[in-house]
């Protein structure tokens, strides 16, 4: 349990300050603060992601990737010291009591829980070997024809790389997904607003189906899934979208950056499991909002975005197998030596999907 803390102050850190940094981004170019320190961290978490599948592409997501990381975390820290411990006193200033209390509860019980549990038949199966080829490796060209479910490549195995702390312990630490966990009970705290306002909101719906989804994985939850990160992630989004459709301040909740960013999101959870592209459909409202108010640079800006969450993951895939989209063969673009040429059990395998 102490490793499993150690490795969650790890990640803290890193999240909080690739999540800050980028806040500060939307704050200057998109007019848009985010409120709760969870939503920094979610940020942060993408990020990281996204920068493990950069790196992988071209050297091993191990010892280098974190210290190049921690260069830049710790620099940022230096640069806008002042800007974060005034964020982090608002927020601790605008937490009730109560939310004070069972935040370190909850971290407590997702350190329980992550620290115990049964392995699933996938984490023996590729789950584990997917992230160790990772660290050693980071993309090795053609891996799909050495085990098919290689080709499922999803972004939080890069991720878990990163944060499993391999080069330190000697064995790799599989915490990310309860890390994930954690921040979503964070967000069923909001569920207390209900008795105050004496209603339920279309978000506390949402709240209320993470929390049963949360008691189904608990005992799981030591498993570097990706059904887990993409579940869960798919339930951040969606509150907060709901959320900011609720907005009581007229100004954000007309605010389009909100909106688009947490379709950035949504691009994101398609790089974890492929059919999680369903969300994509939000895309139409602030592409609609965006394009009636003629502002050709954001969409382009947003668009940019979208590109660098998806692109590192479309290359790994094609690196890793052959083709754009596994184990979806229709997508036949390239024709490259590595290539995974069995399409009968690639297709086999997308109709059992």
């Amino acid at each position: 349990m102490l490793t499993i803390v150690l490795n969650w102050i790890y990640i803290l850190f890193i999240t909080f300050c690739l999540g800050f940094v980028f806040m500060q981004f939307s704050r200057k170019v998109l007019g848009y603060t985010f409120r709760s320190v969870n939503t920094v961290l979610m940020t942060g978490i993408i990020i990281s992601t996204v920068y493990a599948q950069f790196f992988s592409i071209f050297y091993r997501v191990y010892t280098e990737a974190n210290v190049i990381l921690l260069v830049f975390c710790g620099l940022s820290c230096v640069i806008l010291r002042k800007q974060m411990l005034e964020y982090i006193r608002e927020n601790f200033r605008s937490c009730s009591l109560a939310t004070k209390c069972m935040i370190p509860l909850l971290f407590l019980v997702w350190v329980i829980f992550t620290s115990r549990g049964h392995n699933l038949f996938d984490m023996d199966l590729y789950h584990g070997q997917s992230i160790r080829w990772i660290e050693e490796y980071g993309v090795v060209k053609g891996l799909g024809n050495l085990h098919m479910r290689f080709g499922y490549n999803s972004a939080i195995f890069a991720s878990s790389a990163l944060f499993s702390m391999k080069f330190l312990l000697g064995c790799s630490l599989h915490t990310l997904n309860g890390w994930i966990a954690f921040l979503s009970s964070i967000e069923l705290l909001n569920l207390g607003k209900v008795f105050r306002r004496k209603k339920m909101l279309l978000s506390d719906y949402a709240r209320v189906g993470l929390f049963y989804y949360l008691t189904t994985i608990w005992d799981e939850i030591i498993n570097p899934s990706s059904d887990y990160a993409v579940m869960l992630t798919i339930f951040f989004v969606i509150i907060k979208w709901l959320a900011q459709l609720e907005e009581e301040d007229e100004a954000r909740r007309n605010h389009i950056a909100p909106y688009a960013l947490l379709c950035v999101a949504g691009v994101y959870t398609l790089t974890l499991k492929v059919t999680a592209g369903l969300i994509l459909i939000l895309l139409i409202k602030p592409a609609y909002m965006l394009i009636q108010q003629k502002q050709w640079k954001m969409i382009a800006l947003y668009l940019t975005m979208g590109l660098i969450v998806a692109i590192p993951w479309f290359t790994r895939t094609v690196l890793i197998t052959g083709w754009l989209l596994y184990p979806f063969p229709a997508l036949d673009l390239f024709n490259v030596d590595w290539k995974m040429s069995d399409e009968s059990v690639i297709r086999i395998d997308a109709e059992l999907i």
